[in-house]
């Protein structure tokens, strides 16, 4: 009976008890109406009552995640965690080579900023003069915590930094010569430091690994 009145409250939007009483002719009308009103789910003003429209739930996702169903975005998380090139995902999947790629800088940006996030909360802490390398003759700026490593475009600034130790100074320097064998494409130039992000995230990690990180990220 409840779910009659409220789609009824939902139709007229605003109404008295007089104009639905007649209609619904239910005994206990007026101990409903005021329940709904306690809920919250209308309002009651000056002998009128009014229906609250519920918020919909708005997805944090991009746009364009609802052109796709989930078994697609599902093998498009696979495609992206197994390193398969966009044009041979969008191959088997039978879509376009665009859509993939915008999937791929969405999970990049995602993985980017997760670990920058990371890396801020230990910078706070304690702030480390980072270790600079180049790609493509582009500075990347790598810090090393707790064996992490991190990556950012710009130098985070502090007026105490301290310098990274010399058997860390050492790890930077091994996995950096690790990432330069896999950053080896040109059109990673652009947004270079997501690219790095995402190899630093791909490293020692197995495939399941991958696939339920990136799944976890977007719910």
């Amino acid at each position: 009976m409840r779910n009659r009145i409220l789609k009824l409250a939902k139709r007229l939007n605003k109404f008295t008890f007089e104009d639905i009483e007649p209609i619904l002719n239910i005994d206990n009308l007026q101990e409903i109406l005021d329940e709904l009103v306690e809920e919250k789910l209308l309002q009651f003003k000056k002998g009128t009552y009014f229906y609250i429209k519920k918020e919909s739930k708005k997805s944090d996702l991009p746009l364009f995640f609802q052109f796709h169903t989930k078994e697609e975005i599902n093998m498009i998380i696979k495609c992206f965690c197994a390193c398969v090139a966009t044009d041979k995902g969008a191959f088997l999947l039978g879509i376009s080579d665009g859509p993939l790629q915008k999937f791929n800088m969405y999970f990049r940006t995602m993985i980017y900023e997760k670990q920058l996030q990371e890396l801020k909360e230990y910078f706070a802490n304690n702030p480390k003069a980072p270790k600079v390398r180049t790609f493509y003759e582009i500075p990347i700026y790598f810090y090393l915590y707790d064996d992490k490593l991190f990556v950012t475009g710009k130098e985070l600034r502090s007026k105490d930094l301290k310098e990274h130790t010399q058997e860390e100074k050492l790890k930077i320097k091994v996995l950096y010569s690790r990432l330069r064998r896999s950053i080896n494409h040109s059109n990673m130039k652009k947004l270079l430091p997501y690219h790095v992000a995402e190899h630093i995230w791909k490293y020692r990690k197995d495939f399941e690994q991958l696939k339920n990180e990136i799944s976890s990220l977007i719910k």
